[in-house]
């Protein structure tokens, strides 16, 4: 895999790595978006429930 980016990924790391090109190009995240750039689950079974109060997400 070939990716052209501006400068180096500062680690391939998840957990240090805070550059948008190391993580995003590398990994999977819970929510997508689709072509209408909705959101959509990726790794995630389903789209989180948010309660009415705005507070609660399930």
């Amino acid at each position: 895999m070939v990716i052209g980016v501006g400068s180096e990924p500062d680690t391939l790391s998840p957990l240090l790595c805070y550059g948008k090109d190391g993580n995003s190009k590398l990994f999977d995240g819970l929510l997508a978006r689709d072509a209408d750039l909705k959101l959509v689950p990726a790794l995630a079974k389903a789209l989180p429930q948010v309660a009415d109060d705005g507070l609660t997400y399930t």
